[in-house]
């Protein structure tokens, strides 16, 4: 991460207890609360009854690390005590809520030797630490697949939809190539044979190198029929893919996506368009007129392929149209399931009072007055507190607990 403004920490000042009181800012709050500053560098704000100097700005796109969640501030993680009071996790051995980012050497194998060490790393802090390390394995994962992301969690449910989308695409584009194909014949028979008929050259005669006179007509046939193909296969990839790009600018569709759209584009083109039309521009036309035919598609084997081609086209109408109406009533299912719990009239807030310094007896306190307060609203029927709610982020944090009848045995540490 390369700030827009300022620097970000240095290694000196994750280290120390308390010691580094200082903050990055995130680009939206360097625009909204201080109005876009540039000299925001070196001031100072109140974090949790402490003051902390902004020493960097970070870029405009750049969240954090976590897939949902946007970040107004971060600070070095020296300073972990000043916004959680349950202790200076730097000094427990026992605290694991933490992420230990990697950046591998530049190299081919240099993962690859990453991963490995890890093992030997996990060995020598077990035997190290029996106590808190006994167990323990260390891996080395790609960012998306943290255990404090939610990435990897939604990877099923992309597949499922790229699958659905890159099936729709295919049977579009099958039914797009049938139709050039049969229009591309269709036209053999009809433009391409009226004009070339107009030019029919003598009787053949046969020559030493049986080479045929009328082969400069055919060719500049066959290249007047790709020549009026093109446009008519780049119109046909733009009338589909431009509506899905304009529908997405007004998002600001990342450039990217973008790219690998107009990539899709021009391959689905090459395959689906320009192959059909270059295969049927082989059509010898120049046997069919000397011979006086009725036609290239109008023979009954021309007839049949054609047959062929529109019943080939149906059926894969009947799937898309069938594969579309079943997405469809997934979605509506999925919209009219019942999640188990009521979401109508339901109010959700939050706070987080070990960050704004409160200790666990003025937390109890403010609580139990927050629900009396809520509770006593015109039109509340009911108000209480959740450290976890359905579909929402996971909450890492712990604490010690007790059952009631059992007793722990000494190397045990039960937390909830």
């Amino acid at each position: 991460m390369r700030p827009t403004l300022g620097r970000g920490f240095t290694p000196e000042e994750g280290v120390g207890r308390n010691a580094h009181p200082v903050a990055v800012i995130s680009h939206e709050t360097w625009k909204n609360r201080y109005q876009g500053d540039p000299d925001i560098i070196g001031k100072t704000q109140y974090l949790n009854g402490v003051q902390h100097t902004i020493i960097g700005v970070a870029p405009e796109n750049f969240h954090g690390t976590f897939v949902g969640v946007s970040f107004q501030f971060w600070v070095p993680i020296s300073m972990q005590e000043t916004f959680d009071p349950t202790g200076y996790k730097l000094e427990d051995r026992n605290a694991r809520a933490f992420e230990s980012f990697v950046v591998p050497e530049t190299g081919r194998h240099a993962t690859a030797s990453a991963r490995k060490s890890c093992p030997r790393c996990a060995r020598r802090l077990e035997d190290d630490y029996p106590e808190t390390n006994r167990g323990h394995e260390i891996q080395l994962l790609p960012l998306w697949r943290s255990p404090f992301n939610v990435a990897a969690e939604m990877l099923p449910t992309l597949e499922i939809a790229f699958a659905v989308v890159l099936f729709v695409l295919l049977i579009a584009c099958a039914n797009v190539s049938t139709l050039l194909l049969v229009r591309s014949l269709a036209a053999a028979a009809g433009n391409d044979h009226a004009s070339c008929a107009r030019r029919r050259p003598p009787p053949l005669v046969a020559t030493a190198s049986n080479r045929r006179p009328d082969s400069l007509g055919v060719r500049h046939c066959r290249w007047n029929r790709r020549r009026a193909l093109v446009p008519e296969c780049i119109g046909a990839c733009v009338s589909g893919a431009g509506p899905g790009i304009i529908v997405n600018l007004p998002g600001q569709i990342d450039w990217r996506v973008l790219a690998v759209s107009a990539g899709v584009c021009v391959l689905a083109t090459l395959l689906f368009a320009l192959a059909p039309a270059i295969q049927a521009s082989k059509v010898d036309l120049a046997g069919a007129i000397n011979s006086g035919s009725s036609g290239v598609v109008g023979g009954r084997g021309r007839s049949r392929l054609r047959s062929a081609f529109v019943l080939i086209q149906m059926s894969l109408s009947f799937v898309l149209i069938a594969g579309a109406g079943l997405l469809m009533q997934s979605l509506q299912r999925i919209q009219s399931a019942s999640p188990g719990f009521s979401t109508e009239g339901v109010l959700l807030s939050g706070v987080d009072l070990l960050s704004a310094g409160y200790n666990a007896e003025r937390a109890k306190a403010f609580q139990d007055q927050l629900l009396e307060s809520v509770r006593a609203l015109p039109g509340v029927e009911a108000a209480t507190f959740a450290r976890v709610i359905p579909f929402g982020l996971r909450d890492f944090s712990s604490a010690p607990i007790t059952v009631e009848g059992y007793q722990a045995e000494a190397d045990e540490r039960p937390t909830g």
